[in-house]
């Protein structure tokens, strides 16, 4: 008879509490991260600063005993979110990320429709908000 070793949501929930939490990178990230446990899918979302940071705890948590999926598609770093509205935004224009909160400052070189180039920003995918500081 096979006998397959299933552990509960809540212990799972439990170790990526203490993999978050005892990962120092992530000390301010944490507040940040969420995830829910069901049938030992696991679905993270949230931000957190950095790739390498975003790429270690997926690695953790998907090697997880008892985890049999790992759902990502809304979990976003900061860094990727950066780079990516830095290709939409027009010369000129700087971009800062801070948890998904997106500030655009700078000086466009060019004329621009600066409603229009909010508006772009805040249809990324990850883009919680737009915080228009540009002059």
């Amino acid at each position: 008879m096979l006998k397959i070793n299933q552990r509960s949501d809540h212990l799972i929930n439990d170790d990526i509490r203490r993999i978050i939490t005892n990962y120092a990178p992530a000390a301010n990230d944490r507040h940040h991260i969420q995830y829910e446990v069901i049938g030992g899918v696991v679905n993270l979302s949230g931000y957190v600063r950095t790739e390498p940071t975003a790429a270690y705890l997926v690695q953790q948590v998907g090697q997880l005993e008892g985890v049999i999926g790992l759902v990502t598609d809304r979990f976003y770093t900061d860094e990727a979110l950066r780079l990516d509205i830095g290709r939409l935004v027009p010369f000129g224009v700087q971009v800062r990320v801070e948890y998904g909160n997106v500030i655009l400052a700078g000086y466009p070189v060019d004329d621009v429709d600066l409603q229009q180039v909010l508006n772009t920003v805040s249809h990324v995918a990850g883009v919680r908000r737009v915080i228009d500081a540009i002059s």
